[in-house]
């Protein structure tokens, strides 16, 4: 028998977002028959730690014979270290997810040349206008050779790819749309469990996921607002599951606007498919999206669903509306008028939601997915020469990474 490839998959840490919940969605799925995976990750820590597959190994980038770096010495510290974890675990392929893992895994790759397939997952602008440090054409250099240097470029959305080839100047053929992997048959598991109970009977509208600027929670909020004081919908309640760095502001926002009673923040839950379960409508206020797991994961659980129609992301997903409530980026008075519109017409909401159920476990079941990236991974491994736009054979984009890109 040939023996197995070995792929690294590299992600910053493991705290609780869809990126990370999708690499451990890969790792699980691969077929051990054919790859043997090794997670490393830039920092050791996050919640989600405990659910890597007891078969992978886990590796990081903090070197413990190594003094801690700041700043730009940190990141070569990662990049030396992990090119040293790619020879000694005579590594054959680095699977890297996010932007800055990406950064990483480009220097590494440089320092011990190893085939590398880059998944991104957010808007690039957004990301480069959040991380890059001075000088930016320096910074904008480098990330675009990182993305140059993959063998290939891997977009979750049609409308991602399309960003990726825009803003990084890639070429098409180099930039291929790989969906999110999802694992329905374990969502359907947890799902049955209890969710908390509320007191009295409200209208359970849910949000998902990271808080900060682009998640839009700030948007959602004077909706809320709005219709609580403005438009005399009273019996309704918010459930915010997740944290980040915009929690605080939101805190306090809440309290400024006298809504306190209308808001929950559940923080981080480490099962959060009865809350989709028993939500009458789940929301997602995004300014920016890749193609947002949560939005997938409330349709699983059949449950009515409002979007910001990002430029990427929740319209593919809706197909465009037909499964569920498309509103204007930014726009709390749509948002509003959506959650209004809804409660109006529940069943119908329902019903649509049903069948979005149906679609979206067609197109994202994480076994085909998967499948779909292990022949991408193989083709790399194995330089198909019928597969040139799979090779990425950019000799002056590998050479340096501040050569011209």
């Amino acid at each position: 028998m040939a023996s197995r490839i070995r792929l690294l998959c590299y992600i910053g840490s493991l705290d609780a977002g869809g990126a990370e919940r999708q690499a451990l969605t890969i790792l699980r799925h691969l077929d051990r028959t054919r790859f043997e995976p090794l997670l490393l990750l830039a920092r050791k820590q996050g919640a989600l730690l405990d659910e890597v597959p007891d078969d992978v190994v886990v590796e990081s980038c903090t070197d413990p014979e190594a003094a801690p770096r700041t700043g730009k010495l940190a990141r070569w510290q990662r990049m030396r270290r992990f090119a040293r974890i790619l020879h000694e675990r005579c590594i054959d392929v680095v699977y890297d997810r996010t932007y800055l893992a990406t950064l990483d895994a480009a220097g590494a790759c440089w320092l011990r040349p190893t085939p590398r397939l880059s998944a991104a997952v957010a808007d690039p602008a957004v990301q480069f206008a959040m991380y890059a440090r001075f000088p930016q054409w320096l910074w904008r250099r480098y990330s675009r050779w990182a993305y140059q240097s993959a063998k290939v470029v891997l977009a979750n959305s049609e409308g991602l790819r399309r960003q990726m080839i825009d803003f990084w100047r890639l070429p098409p053929e180099k930039v291929v749309l790989q969906p999110n992997a999802i694992d329905f048959e374990r969502i359907d598991r947890l799902a049955v469990e209890p969710a908390p109970a509320l007191l009295g009977r409200r209208f359970r509208i849910l949000t998902v996921g990271r808080i900060d600027d682009d998640k839009g929670h700030a948007d959602f909020l004077a909706a809320l607002d709005e219709l609580v004081h403005h438009r005399g919908v009273t019996d309704l309640v918010w459930q915010i599951v997740g944290t980040g760095p915009g929690e605080s502001a939101l805190r306090f926002r809440v309290q400024e606007l006298r809504l306190g009673e209308y808001v929950q923040f559940l923080g981080v839950v480490a099962n959060p498919f009865p809350l989709y379960k028993a939500a009458d409508v789940f929301v997602l206020p995004s300014r920016t999206e890749g193609m947002p797991n949560v939005l997938i994961e409330a349709l699983a659980c059949g449950t009515p669903v409002i979007s910001t129609d990002c430029e990427s992301g929740p319209h593919e997903i809706l197909e465009d509306g037909r499964y569920g409530t498309l509103v204007p980026v930014r726009q709390p008075a749509a948002l509003a008028d959506a959650v209004v519109a809804l409660r109006e017409k529940l069943n119908d909401a329902r019903k649509r939601a049903e069948g979005g159920s149906r679609s979206v476990r067609e197109r994202f079941e994480a076994r085909s997915v998967v499948r779909q990236l292990e022949e991408l991974i193989q083709r790399v491994f194995s330089r198909d020469p019928e597969g040139s736009a799979l090779r990425g054979d950019n000799v002056k984009a590998e050479r340096s990474p501040l050569g011209r890109g």
